[in-house]
């Protein structure tokens, strides 16, 4: 697992890797193929097909490109990069194939052994969903995707956990932790979403320092997460940092 103190550079690499192993774990649960080749990542499912963080050569970029886009077919297709790209020329060969400019990653990253105590959010419970999931009308929750995530959760060796945040029996709040291992294994934070009426009251807050304690439980010493505009105040607030940016393409 990555140890605290370690450069942004090294950061944004444990960032791309574990939103890698994401999307990959995603394609394998809806039924997809994961393709792992020398310098690149990419898979095909149901949920979509993603070229994930090439690194490569612009001849072997001419190569892959029409293989990966034949096996997309009429699905949503996407790339994610590093900045700058490999090769320098990712942009125009991803245009010239019909994509388009999608929006950055904005990754930001903690150490999560300093997490004090959970801070409380009155009148909910938060814990670990297990079993079977009913879709909610929550940000992040619609049939295909809890089915995926449902299977994930049961996986084994576990590397994905689904917390969520209940006020009596309706679900307010939830978010996904995908674990990585290895040099670059980190806690990546996913798909967080708190219901629009329950905003503004400690519920964000609290969900993600059980996500960050999950996380410890599981050996984990960095989070990272990809922030929206909107959530990136409150992660500073909860200790997080910018690291560094990824762009992304979409056809």
């Amino acid at each position: 697992m990555l140890g605290g103190g370690q450069p942004d550079t090294t950061l944004v690499r444990a960032a791309a890797a574990n939103q890698t192993a994401w999307l990959a774990r995603i394609a394998e649960a809806a039924g997809g193929t994961v393709h792992r080749e020398r310098g690149v990542t990419w898979m095909v499912s149901r949920a979509g097909a993603v070229l994930a963080f090439p690194r490569l050569s612009s001849r072997r970029l001419a190569v892959l490109l029409p293989d990966f886009l034949a096996a997309a077919g009429s699905a949503e297709a996407s790339c994610w990069s590093l900045l700058p790209t490999e090769p320098e020329d990712l942009d125009l060969r991803l245009r010239e194939a019909g994509f388009r400019d999608g929006w950055q990653a904005h990754w930001m990253a903690r150490t999560i052994e300093d997490v004090e105590g959970d801070p409380a959010a009155p009148g909910v419970s938060i814990a670990v969903a297990e079993g079977d999931w009913s879709v909610t009308k929550l940000p992040w929750d619609e049939a295909g995707i809890a089915s995926v995530r449902t299977r994930l959760a049961s996986a084994r060796p576990r590397r994905v956990w689904h917390v969520a945040v209940w006020r009596d029996d309706e679900a307010v709040g939830h978010a996904t932790l995908n674990v990585t291992t290895g040099r670059l294994g980190v806690a990546g934070i996913y798909d967080m979403g708190v219901a629009s009426h329950e905003r503004r009251r400690g519920i964000g807050t609290a969900l993600t320092h059980a996500v960050l304690a999950r996380a410890r439980g599981a050996g984990c010493a960095v989070a990272t997460l990809n922030a929206t505009a909107d959530g990136e105040h409150l992660y500073r607030k909860l200790g997080f940092r910018s690291v560094g940016f990824a762009q992304t393409w979409w056809r």
